[in-house]
């Protein structure tokens, strides 16, 4: 769905595919009737592959961004006396950008677009002249997302960055938007904002917040009042105080780079000489690990681990320049930034160097073998999750050769030779692996390497052979098959604990008080709440079934009637 067109109960625009046609599908947009299901066609894309469409508050579409070659995109423009699509002026000399939101008089548009050192800003095209108009961009990281205002079709208010923390940056705190969010950054600090929805007339949004100890929550903000109702949370039954902080770090790597990331540290007690679990994220190029509750970490953290999350070369969030230079370089100088930031944590005194592991899935758990190959006597132990063993197999044995896009991603980012395939694929040092483990293990006992996850069967067969080869003898079971169909939906009456976080309070933002805190005071909320929603909302959608969930919710939406 792109539009909800809340000045029509009756229709809501979606944009539409052949699926069968994979990355050369030509997108377009309709507008759908609910009462009979009649599709009207708005637009189609002006060419092949994902599109993300932009409409005015009109219902009219005016822009479309399609991935090109480069692992870029390419943005397009029309307007209802023009229908034609034209491609969009740049901002700036051979500098173009991507759509976000149209201004409230419809004069402009504000785009995502690559400035200063190749980080993206938020920047205003006025559309007459394609003159640049209010920028906001940050010194070291991307821009991250926008906030709209208080009003439906409500034109960007500000934008966030996330080098470390999240950081909220106004367009114009001087009308009645800006002075509203100001007020919620100063109730809410150190938390992600998000207006999701906001009623008709703007008198009420809901306000939804999150941070490193809890997956998020609700409200119902009433803009003239300044009182926000807590409406419902996800998560609850897990206490923030409980949970590890995730500690904004940035270190320099061996070439001097700038590198940042997260440390999660256990709640309480003392954080020094702590064992390690290195957490190298997925991807890996253009994803990152921010400042998000992360499950995996937090789990960690509970048990008494610190756990590390660098944004290695590739990472989005800091940069083209960045993310650039991480392409093809998989196993070296992604892997020496993992390392170098190991060794920064151990430096720091927060880690014990004798008790360090490295585990993640898809690239992570690749990066996990790969630094085990690389760094033999730093880690005790790897565990690599539905990880890629050998390139060349990846590229012969998975659905990425199928593609166009994927074989350019593959030749971009990856490795374009079967030269460069051997020399990134951890299987080639199988034999040098077991050579450095077994002069480890005189030292300080052999590390363990441990595969688990979910991939295909000839990846994980080969890898077999690989440590057979040079004279290992794996842990039994080597190979699961799994029949039955992924995924674990809960009763919420199983599920445990009660809630730290409930409905039943509002929130007072006070406009005249001076340090612009919160004042709580108990209240009947008239949503009344039932803990098993919030549950059938926040579990892990990768590992839940769309029908499943629609079902269970429909269930807990009963019980509220």
């Amino acid at each position: 769905m792109i539009d909800p067109l809340i000045n029509d109960p009756d229709a809501v625009v979606i944009a539409t595919h052949r699926a069968e046609a994979g990355d050369k599908a030509l997108y377009s947009v309709s507008k759908f009737t609910l009462e009979g299901g009649h599709f009207e066609v708005l637009a189609t894309a002006p060419a092949s592959g994902p599109t993300r469409f932009l409409l005015d508050s009109a219902g009219q579409v005016r822009f479309a961004t399609i991935p090109t070659s480069g692992l870029r995109t390419q943005s397009w423009q029309r307007s209802v006396d023009k229908p034609e699509w034209a491609p969009l002026a740049p901002v700036a000399e051979g500098i173009w950008g991507a759509p976000l939101a149209m201004s409230d008089d419809g004069q402009s548009v504000f785009l995502e677009a690559r400035l200063h050192s190749q980080r993206t800003c938020l920047v205003e095209q006025i559309l007459a002249t394609a003159a640049q108009g209010r920028t906001i961009c940050d010194e070291t990281a991307d821009l991250a997302g926008i906030i709209k205002g208080f009003t439906a079709h409500a034109q960007p208010i500000a934008a966030v960055f996330e080098a470390g923390k999240p950081e909220i940056k106004l367009l114009d705190d001087t009308g009645r938007d800006g002075a509203l969010l100001k007020l919620l950054i100063a109730a809410f600090p150190d938390k992600v904002i998000e207006i999701p929805s906001v009623t008709r007339d703007g008198r009420k949004a809901l306000v939804f917040t999150r941070d490193d100890r809890t997956q998020g929550d609700y409200y119902i903000f009433d803009t003239e009042t300044g009182k926000a109702d807590y409406l419902l949370g996800l998560r609850l039954w897990l206490d923030p105080d409980r949970m590890g902080e995730r500690r904004p770090i940035t270190l320099k790597a061996r070439d001097g780079t700038s590198l940042h990331g997260y440390l999660t540290l256990p709640s309480g007690g003392d954080v020094r000489k702590l064992p390690l679990v290195v957490h190298p994220h997925g991807g890996p190029i253009g994803i990152r690990d921010d400042r998000s509750f992360d499950t995996d970490p937090q789990l960690l953290a509970s048990r008494g681990y610190a756990v590390l999350q660098i944004n290695f070369r590739g990472s989005s969030g800091y940069g083209s320049d960045f993310a650039d230079a991480g392409k093809r370089s998989w196993g070296t100088t992604m892997i020496d930034d993992i390392t170098d930031a190991t060794r920064w944590v151990i430096e720091q005194g927060y880690a014990d160097e004798k008790r360090v592991c490295i585990y993640d899935w898809s690239y992570g758990g690749y990066a996990s073998l790969m630094s085990a190959v690389r760094e033999p006597a730093l880690y005790r132990c790897v565990v690599a999750a539905a990880g890629i063993y050998d390139v060349n197999l990846f590229w012969e044995d998975s659905d990425i050769a199928t593609r166009e896009s994927g074989r350019y991603y593959f030749s971009e980012a990856i490795a374009g030779t079967f030269e460069e395939m051997a020399a990134a694929s951890p299987i080639t040092y199988a034999g040098s692996v077991e050579s450095a483990g077994a002069d480890r293990s005189r030292r300080s006992g052999s590390p363990d390497a441990i595969q688990s996850g979910q991939s295909p069967a000839s990846r994980a067969e080969k890898a077999e052979a690989a440590v057979r080869m040079a004279g290992q003898e794996p842990r039994e079971p080597w190979l699961h098959r799994r029949e039955e169909p992924g995924g674990v939906l809960h009763d919420p009456a199983e599920l445990p604990g009660p809630p730290y976080r409930r409905a039943g309070r509002s929130i007072v933002i006070s406009r005249g008080s001076r340090d612009g805190r919160l004042r709580r005071r108990s209240r009947s909320n008239p949503v009344a709440l039932a803990t098993g929603l919030d549950r059938a909302l926040s579990g892990d959608d990768r590992r839940r079934h769309a029908r499943g969930r629609a079902a269970l919710l429909r269930r807990w939406l009963r019980a509220l009637r």
